[in-house]
C-alpha cells in the first residue's frame, strides 16, 4: 500500500547564503557535540571553511533540486513517498564528498559536515530503511575513512528536528534547534495519505 507524506519546509530568510548556512551548521554541531572552538578559515591560506581546535571543517550543502516542490516565500510544500528516489538522493551526498576529497588544505585533519536538504526522513523512524541507512554509512566510513577525520551528516526529520550523524564514530543525535539559538530550516508533516 503506497504512502504519501505531505510536508511543509520552512527556510529562514537568507539561510541559503553560503556564510549563513555554514554558521548555522557550526552552531548546530556545537550544540550537538560540544564546543568546536571554530573560527572561519582563510581560503588564501588554503584553509577549509572553518579551523577548529582539532583541525579543519568543510561545510557542504546538498539538495536534490527536485521540481515537485512548490515555494511560497520562505515555505515549501512537498510530497514524500518512502523509498522513492532514495538511492538518487544518496548519490548527491557521495558527489559532494568526492568534490571535497579533491581539495587540499594546509590544516589537517579535515572533517566534512554535509547539510542534507534531502527527503531522507525514513532515516529517523529507524524501521524499514535502517538497514540501507547503516549500509550507506558503512560505505562512507570505508570509502572516506582515510581521507576525512570524520563526516557529519545532518539529515531532516518531519517533526522539526534534525538527525546529526558522526559517521566515523558511528554516533548520532537528534536535535531540535531552538530558533533563537540556531536559525535553522525545519520540516513538518502536514498529512499522511495511504493508497490502496
Amino acid at each position: 500500500m503506497p504512502i504519501e507524506i505531505w510536508y511543509r519546509m520552512h527556510i529562514p530568510e537568507y539561510f541559503l547564503d553560503k556564510e549563513n548556512y555554514e554558521d548555522a551548521v557550526i552552531a548546530l554541531l556545537d550544540k550537538t557535540f560540544g564546543s568546536l572552538q571554530a573560527r572561519r578559515g582563510d581560503p588564501l591560506l588554503q584553509e577549509p571553511d572553518f579551523v577548529t581546535a582539532n583541525g579543519g571543517l568543510e561545510v557542504a550543502f546538498v539538495s536534490s533540486n527536485e521540481k515537485d516542490s512548490h515555494f511560497a516565500k520562505d515555505f515549501c510544500d512537498g510530497c514524500y513517498v518512502p523509498g522513492r528516489q532514495h538511492n538518487r538522493q544518496l548519490q548527491h551526498i557521495i558527489h559532494e564528498l568526492e568534490c571535497k576529497k579533491k581539495k587540499s588544505y594546509r590544516v589537517q585533519p579535515v572533517s566534512v559536515a554535509v547539510f542534507c536538504m534531502l527527503e531522507l526522513f525514513s532515516w529517523a523512524d529507524g524501521c524499514e530503511f535502517r538497514k540501507s541507512r547503516d549500509a550507506f554509512l558503512a560505505r562512507i566510513r570505508e570509502r572516506y575513512g582515510e581521507v576525512f577525520h570524520t563526516v557529519y551528516l545532518i539529515v531532516p526529520t518531519l517533526d522539526q528536528s534534525w538527525m546529526v550523524f558522526d559517521v566515523m564514530q558511528s554516533k548520532s543525535e537528534t536535535i531540535r534547534p531552538v530558533e533563537e539559538e540556531v536559525n535553522f530550516p525545519f520540516y513538518l508533516q502536514l498529512r499522511l495519505d495511504m493508497h490502496t
